[in-house]
């Protein structure tokens, strides 16, 4: 039962894109089952309408000292969540690689990569004291499959589920577990890459909610024996 599971544990969920939708919807989850949750995202107003039940933190974690300033926080994270896809550092539209130039390449694996990567290392000391820890990646599609995201995108989110396997493999044995859930076109997204609602088997396209529910049972005892891996959240479209 995962209704008050995390009562007396402490949570971080971090909202790495510019759309905090989902990073909302885990939070308000894993607070529904009893965990103290900060959310760290970069901006306070599509937070602040939303109903919340967790400690807001403004956070660029694109900015250099992203991590630092979350110190002092780390080593009390039992749950750590890095939501969304890769942090989208221009409104351009998608290049071709031809188009992608050495900067941007490095600006994106450094700022997009580097962050939910050393996040991670963060919190692993005072997850191994106390015997458990979830880490939970929230890529997207984007390392499997959309092959109109471009490549530096791409790249991101296949580093991400790589790191994961490995950190999973490193820290199972503390009673950590590290996964990933790489969530399908959302509402509201435009979605016109996936074909739209008629390349989604169950007839719709996902929701924050259908997201925040699995990455609520990765967090849980429950989950113990599932490491390493990736969940897809996309209602079939792999099948279609």
């Amino acid at each position: 039962m995962l209704d008050k599971a995390h009562a007396q544990r402490t949570a971080l969920v971090i909202a790495r894109g510019t759309d905090v939708r989902v990073a909302v919807a885990v939070a308000n989850r894993l607070a529904e089952m009893g965990a103290k949750v900060h959310l760290a995202a970069p901006h306070t107003a599509s937070i602040a309408d939303k109903q919340r039940s967790f400690d807001h933190i403004r956070l660029d974690p694109a900015a250099p000292d992203a991590i630092d300033r979350l110190a002092s926080l780390m080593a009390e994270v039992d749950i750590l969540v890095n939501a969304g896809g890769a942090v989208r550092l221009d409104k351009r539209p998608s290049p071709v690689c031809e188009e992608i130039s050495e900067e941007e390449w490095d600006s994106w694996l450094s700022r997009g990569l580097a962050f939910p990567f050393f996040a991670s290392v963060a919190v692993t000391a005072g997850m191994k004291r106390r015997g458990f820890g979830r880490i939970i990646h929230v890529t997207s599609l984007a390392a499997r499959a959309r092959p109109e995201e471009p490549a530096h995108r791409a790249a991101v989110e296949a580093g991400i589920t790589g790191f994961a396997r490995c950190m999973g493999a490193e820290l199972g044995e503390f009673g950590i577990t590290v996964n990933c859930v790489a969530p399908g076109a959302l509402e509201a997204d435009t979605g016109n890459e996936f074909g739209g609602i008629s390349a989604v088997p169950v007839g719709r396209l996902g929701t924050p909610f259908d997201v925040a529910a699995v990455v609520a049972f990765l967090s849980t005892e429950q989950a113990a024996f599932i490491n390493g891996e990736t969940i897809n959240v996309n209602g079939g479209y792999f099948a279609s």
